[in-house]
């Protein structure tokens, strides 16, 4: 689409000229295909079209980088890429993708010389998987701060979610950027939805509404998919073939307790006071948001309030077809005997929702474990690290739960040997060692399985 078909974003829009007019950085995120790149061009547009109408006058002029482009393997790439960005130098002349090399120095010097200015680097959470990226990350905070060039500075990163979680390790957990503001894209409201499906008929409007949620980039599929088939089935079938391989990165920028949350979230929608007020909505507050930035939670107002309702019904079907994500990453099997270590296990990975038996009375109450036992050792727990000891093996339920691990995937079983292994154990299993001098690495071992 051209500029001209940009709809429903003039809050996000003001709010970010306005910051850069300030002086002041931005972190823009949201999911994939949501909108970032469209939003961020009004203001590239902007620096070339004074006559595009944005509500305030942007002054200061925008350069714009993406860094899905950039070389990656050291900081002197991205210093390059951001050279040429500000029209410090050309790129290569074998290729526009090719930035060369640059330094701090150098890239500091050209920046004052431009000053003042913004800087918008979009797909910026590709870089935070560079080895690098924690140094370069501080410099762009020094850049940005009282010392660098301050307010002469505006720096726009957009990015996913991993961008608005990231913290940098090797300087006190620093964010991407100290001073930056946050703003989470949102959907379309129902005001820019009806303009931007204007030139469908009448008759095909709401079914349109309806598959695209708030979603711009279904929204456009579908249109044009409408444009092509003369029934709804083979508009449906055509936008489904352009969209559905970018589903599963949706569902994992939601992650798992996000995935729970669309599971359970009622067609009807809910009042969004809810999730401050209501027990039951209160604890899904987080994945809310989550699906909201990622466009995937609609807003409508009615007599009662605001309520957020179900998203683009087109991917809400395809997710509610996959079997639900399992509630525990990890489930601990053991035996009594062997309780404390258990626990040890527990506290040394706080950062994952980990099954402890003992700190799960109120899960366990009134259930029947001959039925729960095997379900959530198997289909409701991503892994399982089974304690083996003579008294695990020598047990009735510890067995159950073992057996229950097998039957699903023995893959998922992160076996430790404490000096005796249960009867008929899958022999292909890769099993831990539990020497003493081994278990010490216990923990950091099955994190690292956690994290993969």
């Amino acid at each position: 689409m051209s500029h001209g078909a940009f709809y429903g974003r003039r809050g996000e829009l003001e709010r970010i000229v306005k910051a850069i007019e300030r002086g002041e950085s931005t972190l823009l995120i949201g999911g994939r295909r949501a909108g970032k790149t469209r939003l961020l061009e009004q203001l590239n547009l902007k620096s070339r079209r004074p006559d595009l109408d944005l509500p305030i006058a942007l002054e200061r002029p925008v350069f714009f980088t993406d860094a899905g482009a950039w070389v990656l393997t050291e900081e002197a790439d991205a210093m390059g890429a951001l050279l040429c960005a500000i029209g410090a130098r050309a790129p290569t002349p074998r290729s526009t993708m090719q930035f060369g090399k640059g330094g701090r120095g150098e890239l500091l010097d050209a920046l004052r010389e431009r000053a003042p200015l913004c800087i918008v680097i979009d797909e910026a959470d590709r870089i935070l998987s560079a080895p690098w990226a924690g140094e370069f990350l501080a410099w762009l905070r020094w850049l940005d701060g009282s010392n660098g060039l301050g307010s002469e500075i505006s720096i726009v990163m957009a990015g996913g979610p991993v961008l608005s979680g990231y913290r940098n390790a090797d300087d006190k957990g620093s964010p991407p950027l100290n001073l930056a503001e946050r703003l989470y894209l949102r959907p379309l409201d129902e005001r820019a939805i009806q303009s931007f499906i204007a030139s469908v008929p009448m008759e095909h409007r709401f079914w349109v509404a309806r598959k695209g949620g708030g979603h711009p980039w279904l929204i456009e599929r579908l249109v044009r998919a409408l444009s092509d088939e003369a029934d709804y089935e083979s508009a449906e079938l055509e936008a489904f073939e352009h969209v559905h391989s970018t589903f599963p990165v949706w569902e994992k920028q939601l992650g798992a307790d996000g995935v729970r949350f669309l599971h359970e979230f009622p067609e009807a929608g809910t009042l969004a006071r809810a999730f401050s007020r209501d027990a039951k909505w209160k604890r899904h507050h987080d994945a809310m948001i989550r699906a909201r930035y990622l466009c995937l939670i609609g807003e409508v107002k009615d007599a009662l309030g605001i309520r957020y309702v179900g998203g683009p019904e087109l991917f809400l079907d395809w997710l509610r077809t996959k079997p639900e994500p399992a509630p525990w990453d990890l489930a601990i099997s053991y035996s009594s005997e062997d309780e404390a270590l258990a626990r040890s296990i527990k506290s040394e990975l706080r950062e994952h929702k980990v099954f402890f038996a003992p700190d799960e009375h109120a899960y366990l109450w009134g259930e029947d474990l001959d039925r729960l036992l095997p379900n959530l050792y198997s289909a409701k727990s991503r892994f399982v690290v089974v304690l083996s000891t003579a008294s695990y093996v020598s047990k009735h339920w510890t067995l159950v739960e073992f057996q229950a691990a097998c039957e699903r995937e023995p893959k998922r079983i992160l076996l430790v040997n404490l000096g005796s292994m249960p009867p008929d154990w899958p022999k292909g299993l890769v099993y831990f060692d539990g020497q003493p001098a081994q278990l010490i690495r216990l923990a950091s071992e099955i994190r690292k399985v956690l994290s993969s």
